[in-house]
């Protein structure tokens, strides 16, 4: 039981591959300067069979990291997860209720065309999270949402919520759209990260995080190209 591990009202951050790769970037830089530990694992067996070792220890596809200080829980993949966003949403709402948790933010990226310093907006049903936001950060009034946020938006029907998105202006990883999220996070949670050498940082993810998701998209293809000669044989 993970209601064992965790104190009430945590707040439970997602963030999986999307746009830009921003959400990736930003967990990323969460769990190398916050101090995490593992308490669990989402399990599937339609997710691609890839662990990776990274400085000697291993990365689980979609692990459960907590952080007892802060009180925060950590969901987070490098894996394609395309057809799974229903159930990892369902997965989330079940650990928010069973947990008792206090909140859940999205991390996400979203397509602004064109190429400006990026900026991150906002969507909450949060009375705190929005009174924090409202004088500094814009909310998002016209967009569509893809992927296990809007599976999140869709089921969500008890829990605070909150998606924040960084704007960004193409399709390769974004490590400034980012670490424009982890500032917004820095000003909900009073994380205590040093934003400064962000930016900096956030470029060795990009370089990691791009090599990572080809090889999980090489697996996945394996997989697939595996399952079709079966088939056929």
């Amino acid at each position: 039981m993970l209601s064992d591990k965790i104190k009430p009202n945590a707040t439970i951050i997602e963030g999986f591959p999307g746009f830009g790769l921003v959400a990736s970037i930003a967990t990323e830089f969460l769990v190398d300067h916050l101090s995490f530990k593992l308490v669990g694992k989402v399990l599937n067996d339609q997710l691609p069979p890839l662990v990776s070792i990274r400085n000697g220890e291993r990365f689980l596809p979609v692990p459960i990291l907590y952080n007892e200080d802060q009180n925060l829980i950590l969901i987070y993949g490098l894996n394609p997860v395309n057809g799974l966003e229903w159930k990892l949403a369902r997965d989330i709402l079940d650990l928010a209720k069973e947990i008792n948790a206090k909140r859940i933010i999205s991390l996400e990226g979203v397509y602004n065309p064109q190429p400006v310093e990026p900026k991150v907006l906002y969507y909450s049903n949060d009375p705190e999270i929005k009174g924090i936001l409202s004088n500094k950060y814009e909310p998002l009034k016209n967009g569509i949402i893809l992927g296990i946020t809007s599976a999140l938006m869709s089921l969500n029907e008890n829990h605070n919520f909150t998606c924040l998105f960084g704007e960004t202006h193409i399709n390769l990883p974004d490590s400034a759209a980012a670490a424009k999220i982890i500032e917004c996070l820095d000003i909900i949670l009073n994380l205590n990260v040093n934003t400064k050498p962000l930016y900096e940082k956030a470029k060795e993810f990009e370089t990691q995080l791009k090599e990572l998701v080809k090889q999980a998209k090489e697996v996945s293809q394996e997989k697939k190209l595996k399952e079709n000669l079966d088939y056929l044989g």
